[in-house]
């Protein structure tokens, strides 16, 4: 849900948005980047600390639709090393590595819980492929748009085709970053990567959302 863009707001608004203590509650209990307000795109007006007000918060965006993750990373090993960064609880290719704290992600229109979200390179070539697992055995995310932010910034805005995530094993998708039909938003580090490296994140908290449709 999102909060309205315009009108009377009021705290028991914004609580409702974005949750909050059960007691003392107040206004500056809602900075961003703190305890309840994310630092994503929909958030940006709201303050980080000194003078905040309720019409901060016009069209901003709780918790619901967003994934909460730790970042990590991990490396095959070998005479061709790949590394790995995102959050992998299965331990699809190398030992498990990141975490979630909500796994819950909205993909397109439909709740899902994810259990992989990473990134690989591409060996012997200049970009790299977007690894996820959702424990369905057909792919979901066709025609959707990821964006990853870390603490900081928007750090992934990628568009998938109708046809480039295919099923690399029986519940994980695949998809390469310059497969054909996808894109990558105009906000969006660029791509491909220098020297091999996912712009994942590869430490920290970070939060996914795959429900808007369109590039930030």
């Amino acid at each position: 849900m999102t909060l309205p863009s315009s009108g009377a707001l009021s705290l028991n608004d914004v609580r409702g948005e974005f949750g909050g203590p059960s007691s003392n509650v107040a206004i500056n209990s809602y900075y961003r980047n703190g305890s309840f307000v994310y630092n994503v795109t929909k958030n940006l007006n709201v303050p980080t600390s000194g003078t905040i007000a309720f019409d901060d918060f016009y069209g901003t965006e709780g918790a619901g639709v967003y994934g909460k993750v730790t970042f990590g990373t991990a490396n095959t090993g070998g005479k061709i090393p790949n590394t790995f960064v995102g959050v992998d609880t299965i331990g699809q290719f190398t030992s498990t590595f990141g975490s979630f704290q909500d796994a819950s992600i909205t993909v397109g229109s439909t709740a899902r819980t994810a259990r992989t979200v990473m990134q690989g390179t591409l060996i012997g070539a200049s970009a790299f492929i977007y690894y996820y697992d959702f424990n369905q055995t057909s792919t979901v995310t066709p025609n959707t748009f990821i964006q990853v932010y870390d603490t900081s910034s928007l750090k992934v805005d990628f568009g998938h085709g109708s046809s480039a995530p295919n099923m690399y094993s029986t519940t994980l998708e695949q998809c390469g970053s310059a497969a054909s039909g996808t894109s990558q938003g105009p906000s969006s580090p660029a791509s491909p990567p220098n020297g091999g490296s996912p712009p994942f994140p590869n430490s920290g908290t970070g939060y996914i959302v795959w429900d808007k449709g369109s590039h930030v």
